[in-house]
C-alpha cells in the first residue's frame, strides 16, 4: 500500500508539471473509480469543452440575476406590501366543513324524503335495517356522529351571523377612526403621518407573528419622537395582514392590581364593540375566537406613567416587571411604547430604540404633507431649519415646520445661531400666532379672542401637570387645591385671570368651553373631568408661558424636584425654553396695550411709553437671565443627588443648554460636575443598558453645542481677559477617558474634532499633562500646526516655523482665551 501510494503522487506531479510547462512527454493513463484523469491538452475537443463550461457559467448567472431583477421589481412595484401572518385558519375549515357536511346530509335527506327513494350508490336504510348486531353499531355510530356535527353547525352559525360582522364592522371603522383602535391617537389623522418607520415595523411583525418564539416588544423614545405615530402606523400594517389590533391606554391604570395587559385589551375591546352585541357573553366569543386563530395584538402606549395618578408603590418596578412576566406566560402580543426609564432595564422584553429620523426621510415627511405647488424654491431653507433645528431627533417639529410651510408662514422663521433650542422656540411662537390667527384648523370657526383665551387656559393646565410630571390634568388642579397642594397654583391662577379677555377663570362652564376648543384645535384630548396633552413637546411650550407666574412660589420647584425621582422630561424642556423666551412673559397680564406701527407718527406720550417699554423688556430679560442661572445651579446640585442615572444625565443635558442660553456662566462648573460624577454612570459590561446609553449620548450632544456656541462667542467686554469662560474640552476628552461603551466615546469624537481649534488645544493640553516623563532621545510632537519634532536634549522650547511669507501661522494659541 505505501508503495501503491508513492505511485500515485508521482503520477500526480508529473500531470501537474506537464500542464504547467507544456512537455508533451506521454503520461500513463489513469482512473480513479473508473473516470480516466488523463484528457486532452490543446485541441478542438478541449476547446469546445471549455466554450461549453464558461457559456453555462454564464447563462446559470444571468438567468439568476434575472430572478433576483424580477422579485425585487415586484416588490417594487406592489403598492401595498403586505406582510406575512401565521393564521391559525386549520379549525375555522375544520368547523365550516363539518357543518357544510351536516347541511348537505339534511339536504339530502330531506330530497330522499320527498322522492320516496334511494340511490343504489348508497342504500343507507338497508345498510341500518338489517338485523342485529349491525343495526347496533350503526346506531352507535349515528350517535356519536350527530353530536360533533350539531355542535360544529352552531360554531359555524356564530361564525358568520355574529364573529365575520363584528370583524368587518371593526375593521371598517377603525380605519376611518383610528382613536377606536388606539385611544392615544390624535384626532387629526393627517398629523399621524409618519416616513421612514416601515421597516421597524416590518420588523416588529416579524417578531410577533412566531407564537413559539414571540416576546413582548418595547419601544423606547423620547419625547417628541413618534413613539404613538409608529404605534399607529403598525396598526395600519397589522390590519393589512387580516389582524386584529387593540390599543390601550397605560396612563388610566391607577390600581396595581389591575395592571394586566390581557384584562385591559379584553375589557378595551369589549367596550368598542358594545354596540355590535346582542348578549354579555358574545365579547367574549369573539375575543376567544380571534385568540384561537393568532389575530390579536396588543398596542399599549404610556408605559412610564402608568400607576401616575395612584400612590406611587415602592415596588412599582416589580409591579411593572410581573405584567410582563404575565404577558410572556400567555404568549400576548404585545407592543408597548415607553420613554428611557430605569425600571426597563429588568424587564422580560426585546427593546426596540427608536432611531432619530434621517435627513431625507425628515424632507420626504415635509414634501409628503405639503400640498402647495410653489414649494420648490424653499427647500433650501427648509433643510436650513431641518438641520439647524436638529427636528430629526423629535418629529413632532417636522409637523410644525410642514404646516408652517403649508400656511405660508415659514419666511416668518429667522435663522438664528443660538443653537437649535432658539430656533425651536421660534417655531413654536410662530405655531402658537397661526393657531391664533386662524390660519391652522381654519375649518374650525372660533374668533381670534377665544382661541387666544383657549390657549391660556390650556397653558396653566399644562404648568400644573408640569409640576406634577403628567400630561393628563384635571380642571379642579387648577380651581381648588384639593389634594394636590397649593404649590405655584395661586400664582398661575392669578395670571390666568390677567391673561383672559373673554372667557373667565372662575366659570367652570368657560374652562370647559376652553378645553373642547383645545380638542377642536388637536392640542389635547378632551376627558370628563379634564384633559391629557397630545405631546409633551406642546405641554412643555404651553406650561412654560406659565412659569415666571409659578416660580414666585418656592415650594412649585420643591414639588416637581422632589416627586417621582426628579423632574419630568417635559418641565426639563419648559426650562429649556423658558430661557429662550427673553423675559416675554415676565408680566405679560393680558393688559398690555400693543406697540405703535412705524408707519405712524410718534407723538410725545407714545415716544414715552415706547422707550419705557423697552426698558422694561430689557429688565425683564435681565429677571429671566437671573432666574435661569439659579435653576441652572439647582439642577445641577439635583443631578448629582439623585440615584436615578439616566434621569441625572437628562438634567446636566438641560442645564447645559439652559447655560447657553444665559451666557454660559456656570459652563466650568457644570463641566466639573459632570466629569465628577461620570464614573457612577458606567454599567459592568455584561449588558447594555439602552437608555442610559441614549442620554449619555444626548448628553455629549448638549455639551458639544454648548462648546461651540461658547467658542463663537465674542469676549465679554466687562470681564478680564483671563477671566473669559473657555469651552471644556479637556473635561469632555477625560470623560471619555472613563467611558465603557463605544457609541458615547465616538459621539464624543465627533463633537471634539467640531470644536476646532479650541478642541485640539485643550486636548493637547490634557495630553501634555497626562504625558509621563520620556528619558533621554526621546520626543513628542506638541499641540498646534506645523509642529516639529525636539528631543529631550535640546534646551530651547519649541516654537510653530514661520510660513514662506515670513509671518506667523494663523490660528489663535494653545491656551488663549
Amino acid at each position: 500500500m505505501p508503495e501503491a501510494g508513492t505511485d500515485l503522487q508521482e503520477r500526480a506531479l508529473a500531470w501537474a508539471l506537464a500542464r504547467r510547462y507544456g512537455t508533451s512527454a506521454r503520461l500513463p493513463a489513469m482512473s480513479i473509480m473508473g473516470v480516466s484523469m488523463r484528457g486532452p491538452r490543446r485541441g478542438p475537443v478541449w476547446a469546445a469543452q471549455l466554450w461549453l463550461r464558461q457559456r453555462r457559467r454564464r447563462w446559470r448567472t444571468r438567468r439568476e440575476r434575472q430572478a433576483e431583477r424580477t422579485r425585487r421589481r415586484r416588490t417594487d412595484e406592489r403598492p401595498d406590501h403586505r406582510m406575512s401572518w401565521r393564521h391559525h385558519r386549520g379549525l375555522r375549515w375544520a368547523i365550516v366543513g363539518t357543518a357544510g357536511l351536516l347541511v348537505a346530509w339534511t339536504l339530502f335527506s330531506l330530497v330522499l324524503t320527498v322522492l320516496n327513494a334511494e340511490p343504489a350508490f348508497l342504500p343507507m336504510s338497508k345498510w341500518c335495517a338489517g338485523q342485529p348486531p349491525r343495526s347496533y353499531y350503526c346506531g352507535q355510530v349515528e350517535g356519536f356522529v350527530k353530536g360533533p356535527l350539531i355542535l360544529a353547525l352552531g360554531l359555524a352559525v356564530f361564525l358568520f351571523w355574529r364573529y365575520v360582522p363584528v370583524r368587518r364592522w371593526y375593521d371598517r371603522n377603525a380605519v376611518r377612526n383610528l382613536r377606536m383602535v388606539l385611544p392615544t391617537a390624535e384626532r387629526d389623522t393627517s398629523a399621524s403621518y409618519v416616513v421612514g418607520r416601515d421597516e421597524l415595523c416590518e420588523l416588529m411583525i416579524q417578531r410577533l407573528r412566531n407564537e413559539p418564539t414571540r416576546r413582548p416588544l418595547l419601544l423606547v423614545g423620547g419625547i417628541g419622537t413618534g413613539k404613538t405615530a409608529t404605534l399607529v402606523r403598525l396598526a395600519e400594517m397589522l390590519m393589512a395582514t387580516d389582524v386584529v389590533p387593540i390599543g390601550i391606554d397605560l396612563r388610566t391604570v391607577t390600581d396595581p392590581e389591575k395592571l394586566n395587559f390581557h384584562q385591559l385589551a379584553l375589557d378595551q375591546f369589549t367596550r368598542t364593540i358594545d354596540t355590535q352585541l346582542h348578549s354579555a357573553g358574545e365579547a367574549d366569543k369573539v375575543w376567544r375566537r380571534l385568540w384561537l386563530e393568532n389575530r390579536i395584538v396588543v398596542l399599549a402606549d404610556g408605559l412610564e406613567e402608568v400607576l401616575a395618578d395612584s400612590a406611587q408603590p415602592a415596588d412599582r418596578d416589580s409591579v411593572l416587571r410581573e405584567a410582563v412576566r404575565g404577558a410572556v406566560r400567555e404568549r400576548l402580543p404585545l407592543v408597548v411604547a415607553s420613554r428611557p426609564d430605569d425600571p426597563l432595564r429588568g424587564l422580560d422584553a426585546l427593546l426596540l430604540q427608536l432611531e432619530p429620523l434621517s435627513q431625507g426621510a425628515a424632507l420626504e415627511y415635509v414634501q409628503a404633507r405639503s400640498r402647495r405647488s410653489d414649494a420648490g424654491h424653499q427647500w433650501d431653507r427648509i433643510t436650513g431649519l431641518v438641520t439647524a433645528a436638529d427636528v430629526a431627533d423629535s418629529p413632532f417639529y417636522l409637523r410644525i415646520i410642514s404646516q408652517l410651510h403649508e400656511v405660508d408662514r415659514l419666511d416668518r422663521v429667522a435663522p438664528t445661531d443660538q443653537g437649535r433650542s432658539a430656533l425651536r422656540w421660534c417655531l413654536l411662537e410662530e405655531w402658537w400666532a397661526a393657531i391664533v390667527a386662524g390660519d391652522l384648523y381654519e375649518d374650525y370657526g372660533v374668533p381670534q379672542t377665544e382661541r387666544s383665551d383657549a390657549i391660556e387656559v390650556l397653558s396653566a393646565l399644562a404648568c400644573i401637570g408640569l409640576r406634577d410630571n403628567r400630561l393628563s390634568v384635571r380642571t379642579s388642579e387648577l380651581t381648588s387645591a384639593a389634594g394636590t397642594g397649593d404649590a405655584g397654583r395661586q400664582w398661575i391662577l392669578a395670571e390666568l385671570r390677567a391673561r383672559l379677555h373673554k372667557l373667565s377663570a372662575d366659570n367652570p362652564q368657560d374652562l370647559g368651553l376652553a378645553e373642547t376648543t383645545g380638542d377642536a384645535l388637536n392640542i389635547v384630548v378632551k376627558r370628563q373631568d379634564g384633559i391629557r396633552f397630545q405631546h409633551g413637546v406642546i405641554q412643555a411650550y404651553l406650561g412654560s408661558r406659565y412659569l415666571a407666574a409659578a416660580l414666585r412660589d418656592d415650594d412649585f420647584l420643591e414639588q416637581a424636584f422632589t416627586r417621582n425621582h426628579g423632574p419630568g422630561r417635559e418641565l426639563l424642556s419648559a426650562l429649556t425654553l423658558y430661557t429662550r423666551s427673553a423675559g416675554a412673559f415676565e408680566r405679560l397680564d393680558g393688559r398690555r396695550k400693543p406697540p405703535v406701527r412705524h408707519a405712524s407718527l410718534l407723538r410725545l406720550g407714545d415716544a414715552v411709553r415706547q422707550t419705557v417699554g423697552l426698558s422694561v423688556a430689557a429688565g425683564n430679560a435681565k429677571d429671566t437671565r437671573t432666574r435661569s442661572i439659579a435653576l441652572v445651579h439647582r439642577l445641577c446640585d439635583a443631578a448629582t443627588r439623585t440615584p436615578n442615572r439616566t434621569r441625572a444625565l437628562e438634567m446636566f443635558a438641560a442645564a447645559l443648554e439652559m447655560d447657553a442660553a444665559s451666557g454660559h456662566a456656570t459652563h466650568q462648573k457644570l463641566a466639573d460636575a459632570i466629569r465628577q460624577t461620570w464614573p457612577q454612570y458606567q454599567g459592568d459590561g455584561s449588558v447594555t443598558d439602552r437608555p442610559l446609553e441614549d442620554a449619555k449620548i444626548a448628553l455629549v450632544h448638549r455639551y458639544g453645542d454648548a462648546a461651540r456656541q461658547l467658542r463663537d462667542r465674542p469676549p465679554e467686554p466687562t470681564r478680564p481677559r483671563g477671566q473669559q469662560p473657555t469651552p471644556q474640552y479637556r473635561q469632555l476628552f477625560q470623560l471619555m477617558a472613563y467611558e465603557s461603551s463605544y457609541l458615547p466615546r465616538l459621539t464624543a469624537a465627533r463633537q471634539i474634532a467640531s470644536g476646532g481649534n479650541a478642541a485640539v488645544c485643550a486636548t493637547c493640553s490634557t495630553s501634555r499633562r497626562r504625558r509621563p516623563t520620556h528619558r533621554a532621545g526621546s520626543a513628542w510632537r506638541s499641540c498646534g500646526p506645523g509642529s516639529r519634532r525636539r528631543s529631550s536634549s535640546s534646551p530651547t522650547p519649541h516654537r510653530p516655523p514661520a510660513n514662506r511669507t515670513g509671518r506667523a501661522w494663523p490660528g489663535r494659541p494653545c491656551g488663549a482665551g
